[in-house]
């Protein structure tokens, strides 16, 4: 893992890491809904 230490691939790890983290809690946003949803009717 020695490439991680330069900052243009740390960076990037980052960006992904941060995008993963968002799509999570869309999914998890939109999952409450869908129950939320079942539940109504």
């Amino acid at each position: 893992m020695f490439f991680a230490q330069s900052p243009v691939c740390s960076r990037a790890l980052s960006e992904f890491l941060g995008k993963m983290n968002s799509t999570k809690k869309v999914y998890q946003a939109s999952f409450h809904l869908a129950k939320l949803y079942s539940k109504e009717g």
